[in-house]
């Protein structure tokens, strides 16, 4: 059996995506992301072109139904983005049981047919078969696209100038990653809906290379992307050439904390790493080390923490009439929607809600988030 060209891309994307699997699985334990979700992805992805190519080429008739079968782990790349894209915002680290129900289309999909090709013995031709279950996978997809998207855009509107560049850098890139993938996932299944809706069946040589192309061409590109950020992937050791030894560390650490909490630095709006530094009389990359190293924390984190710390304190403080916009400015906020950002995203509730329901209250149930 000969492979055209075409085909070719498509086995060198298996081999791909399979070379790209095995490295997830290898950094599937370090801490930027979820790893080990990405290299089910991709293996699964593997499996769909792997089973195209049987269906297409005619390599052996024989191992056509476990193709059609396989293609159903279409079902579950859905699932596994939402939860790559869940782990990376929220850091999950432990997969829940009760998330098993998402898997319950692919087993529902495999059964079905297991039931037809084998029990029943239908044509593997049939093309009410291939049209239900394609148009099934569609919305299936674009359902947890449209989930996965809203999530990650829900987390870009807490956001602002105020966060840490890599933090917003790096919802900017998984967005990238979830349209890579799911830009693959539709692909296929549009071009191979509408080749069993029309009955095209001399066509499908044409729709089942495309997809091949495709995949090829986007495969690349994810493995561009992964050479140009590493770091997005897996843990770099950022300060492995600092001069800074421990005792220096933690002297520094010690002068910053003053600076926060007795001076309350914190409250200058136009507070920067650079002020800082020099107030420490200290390099600005040496301060960004000790930022996250010593208290795990970048400097906008630092700040921020700081300033929802006393707006807590504050509000919560029944003697206080102060209104919410005059703490917020007192603090060091200059901006209202910078404020209510922050404040919700340490502590889940909006500051008017905060004050409504009681702050020591709230306090006491601990809605101030320890990161």
């Amino acid at each position: 059996m000969k492979f055209n060209l075409i085909q070719i891309s498509g086995i060198i994307a298996v081999a791909l995506i399979s070379l790209l699997a095995v490295y997830f699985i290898k950094t599937r334990k370090e801490k930027t992301g979820n790893n080990l979700y990405i290299s089910f992805i991709l293996l699964i992805y593997a499996i769909m072109i792997l089973c195209s190519l049987i269906l297409s080429s005619g390599i052996d008739r024989s191992l056509f139904r476990l193709a059609h079968i396989g293609n159903q782990t279409i079902f579950l790349i859905g699932p596994l983005i939402y939860f790559y894209a869940d782990s990376f915002i929220n850091n999950k680290k432990s997969f829940s049981n009760k998330e098993l129900f998402h898997f319950v289309p692919f087993a529902l999909a495999t059964i079905y047919l297991v039931i037809k090709l084998y029990w029943i013995h239908i044509p593997i031709t049939c093309r009410v078969n291939h049209i239900l279950l394609g148009l099934l996978s569609f919305v299936h997809s674009i359902i947890y696209f449209l989930y996965t998207i809203q999530k990650i855009w829900k987390k870009a509107s807490f956001l602002n100038e105020s966060d840490s560049k890599l933090e917003v850098k790096s919802l900017k890139l998984l967005k990238y990653i979830v349209w890579g993938f799911f830009s693959i996932l539709l692909i296929k299944t549009i071009f191979f809906v509408m080749w069993d809706i029309s009955g095209y069946y001399n066509g499908c040589n044409e729709i089942v290379n495309l997809y091949f192309l495709t995949s090829f061409i986007l495969l690349n590109i994810l493995t561009y992307f992964i050479l140009n950020n590493p770091q997005f992937f897996h843990e770099i050791k950022k300060y492995r050439y600092s001069v800074l030894n421990e005792n220096e560390k933690q002297h520094y650490k010690e002068q910053l904390i003053l600076l926060f909490e007795n001076d309350k630095i914190y409250r200058n709006p136009l507070l920067s790493l650079n002020l800082l530094s020099k107030k420490l009389s200290i390099p600005s990359r040496y301060l960004s080390q000790i930022l996250n190293e010593s208290l795990g924390k970048s400097f906008y984190e630092l700040v921020n923490w700081y300033r929802i710390k006393e707006c807590i304190e504050q509000i919560s403080d029944s003697n206080n009439s102060k209104t919410i916009l005059e703490i917020a400015f007192e603090v060091g906020y200059n901006s209202k929607s910078t404020f209510n950002s922050a404040f919700v995203k340490h502590t889940g509730i909006c500051p008017k809600d905060f004050r409504k329901k009681g702050g020591n209250e709230l306090l006491n149930k601990e809605y101030l988030y320890s990161n």
